[in-house]
């Protein structure tokens, strides 16, 4: 007909078996295509029809000829999860290698495990590999259907898939997983369903097999992924191996910026965490490391620092109080004065500092704990305004 299609075309589009038969005993040319480039077994797979492709592939129909879309009778199965029509094709000689090539796919070509991964035929998958399909074959990009199913974020792919036993140690894996971290963000609607998600995917893993080694990523990177997502598990997996004091300090740092960052709820895993990372070598006095925290304005997390050795005599206590007058509440101050913050010293160093910023932000216990300890009270601004005149213009009734 005008499409091209052969009266052995249309009796297979027409479901019509008993047809299919009589043209078959004829001897029709049964690669011939349309002008979709379709053959009469595309149709069948197409439609469906166990019968019908059944006639074809009994009469040696070509299980490998590509259309016009690059797909052969195969691809066409996968992509319908028509698990029987695999198998017959299969036993057929499809070629279970034969790639899909093209660019509307994540990746130019798809050989048939990634496409049954892309459209989520497991089934299919474990038909393919019952017919000896490597599970650890990788397309242009190097990828296996794990990395794939990884990147699709299709966790009920990702646990099938390790029930095959797929090695999961390869080059680049945990690269992979702190990459797709920012996907499974955008993915899901709220960060505690990202949260649990994305634990329990690497929970999988490391369940499988999982191996963590600086020949293989940047732990930095996964550390700071394991961090974010509270996946404390997955955290002592990496601290066994050789990360460096570095990789951890920074690590350290990176848990005590990220502390209240989402929930409030996270709270007691984040201190878990920053006490697991000083316990496998993290240096609690690191620079910068307590003043970052005081001025992030968390008194838990400044609490569990002290609690593991941090000390005010390793820092510049003058810049503790300082930041803490600076940013926080009356808990801070007192915390940092418990623990051995000089503040005579700091008010001899910058008195005059201190108590005009504490009356700016309008500081009330920080201002008379500083009078207190000697600090100035005939101070001045840079506009010659007395700490009366800056507490009445920015309506500091309780400072005035």
């Amino acid at each position: 007909d005008s499409d091209g299609n052969t009266p052995l075309h249309i009796a297979v589009e027409s479901k019509n078996a008993s047809a299919v038969k009589c043209i078959l005993q004829h001897g029709p040319d049964l690669k011939l295509q349309n002008k979709t480039g379709q053959t009469a077994l595309h149709i069948g797979v197409k439609a469906r029809n166990i019968e019908i492709t059944k006639l074809l592939l009994d009469y040696k129909a070509d299980a490998n000829i590509r259309d016009h879309y690059d797909k052969t009778p195969l691809h066409v199965a996968i992509q319908n999860g028509d698990v029987a029509i695999v198998e017959d094709l299969l036993k057929n000689n499809a070629d279970i290698n034969m790639t899909l090539e093209d660019d509307c796919y994540p990746y130019r070509e798809m050989k048939p495990l990634f496409l049954a991964t892309r459209f989520g035929q497991k089934d299919v998958i474990q038909k393919l590999l019952e017919f000896n399909a490597d599970i650890n074959q990788k397309n242009d990009k190097g990828k296996t259907i794990l990395d794939f199913a990884l990147e699709l974020q299709k966790l009920d792919m990702v646990e099938f898939i390790l029930q095959n036993k797929p090695a999961i140690n390869h080059i680049g894996k945990l690269d992979l997983l702190a990459k797709v971290m920012p996907a499974f963000e955008i993915k899901f609607k709220t960060y505690s369903e990202f949260i649990t998600q994305f634990h329990k995917l690497l929970n999988i893993l490391v369940d499988n097999g999982l191996k963590f080694s600086t020949e293989e990523t940047n732990n930095e990177a996964l550390i700071k992924t394991a961090i974010e997502t509270r996946c404390i598990k997955i955290l002592k997996s990496i601290l066994m191996e050789d990360v460096s004091t570095e990789a951890k300090n920074n690590a350290l740092f990176f848990a005590v910026d990220k502390y209240y960052h989402h929930y409030d709820t996270a709270d007691t895993i984040m201190n878990t965490i920053i006490e697991l990372l000083i316990d496998n070598g993290a240096d609690v006095n690191a620079q910068h490391l307590l003043v970052h925290a005081i001025k992030k304005s968390n008194l838990k997390c400044v609490a569990t620092l002290f609690k593991k050795g941090a000390s005010v005599n390793m820092n510049n206590s003058t810049e503790l109080l300082t930041a803490a007058i600076n940013h926080c509440t009356k808990g801070m101050i007192l915390l940092l004065i418990q623990n051995g913050a000089d503040i005579k010293a700091a008010i001899a160093q910058k008195g005059d500092a201190l108590v005009l910023n504490s009356v700016i932000r309008g500081r009330y216990f920080s201002t008379e704990l500083l009078w207190k300890y000697g600090a100035p009270s005939n101070v001045c601004n840079a506009d010659g305004q007395t700490l009366l005149h800056v507490a009445a213009n920015k309506c500091v009734r309780t400072v005035a």
